[in-house]
């Protein structure tokens, strides 16, 4: 469906905002035409990342390699004679720290972090590229090699759709909340492997009339 979108708070700039209040499904007439305006998750985000750190399997002298995450989103998403209509470009960049101790503790080696050594990984990266996402990295060194790893991409999809009260059913099986308020829309989803997230947009056309701002 929509990766977690929604509304604005959060308290470090570097990370995506954290929801404020609590969602509530009211359901609503979707038809129509949608703007994405931004995006929140609902947690915080530094311990969602030590979390994730954590999932992968890495040692403990990797705990700190996520530092911040951040994106963006923008295009629309148009619901009209039982589909989904998306168009929508996506900019996510993640920020981490290699330092010796992590380097070390994942390859079994005493490694010691130098400027060879994290240009190297940025070369890494750059040539292996992305799938559907163009992705770059650059990294600084200083006593640790820290990086930020952006990958950016746009994705058109026509998808079909139900509702039942105030579940949105994809025809892919995916579920989600929402919300219409006036002429304000806010669809909660809960991803596979991690927090839920939330996606606020504001209609700008209804069926075929253009609505005044």
């Amino acid at each position: 469906m929509l990766f977690q979108l929604g509304c604005e708070g959060g308290d470090d700039g570097d990370d995506i905002p954290t929801c404020s209040g609590t969602f509530k499904g009211c359901g609503g007439d979707l038809t129509g035409k949608w703007s994405i305006d931004g995006l929140c998750i609902e947690g915080d985000m530094k311990s969602l990342m030590a979390a994730a750190a954590s999932s992968e399997d890495l040692p403990p002298e990797c705990s700190d390699l996520f530092q911040s995450m951040s994106v963006e989103m923008s295009g629309t998403i148009e619901y009209a004679n039982g589909n989904q209509i998306s168009d929508v470009s996506t900019t996510m960049s993640i920020k981490f720290k290699y330092t010796s101790a992590c380097l070390s503790a994942q390859s079994g080696l005493s490694i010691k972090m130098t400027q060879s050594v994290c240009d190297a990984f940025e070369s890494t990266v750059n040539s292996n590229g992305g799938d559907d996402m163009k992705l770059t990295t650059s990294c600084s060194f200083s006593t640790s090699c820290n990086c930020t790893l952006t990958m950016s991409g746009h994705s058109q999809e026509t998808i079909g759709y139900t509702v039942n009260g105030s579940i949105l059913t994809t025809d892919d099986g995916k579920k989600a909340e929402y919300c219409v308020s006036g002429k304000n829309l806010t669809i909660r989803e809960q991803s596979d492997d991690g927090p839920a997230g939330q996606t606020k947009l504001h209609r700008i056309s209804s069926g075929h009339m253009k609505e005044s701002e």
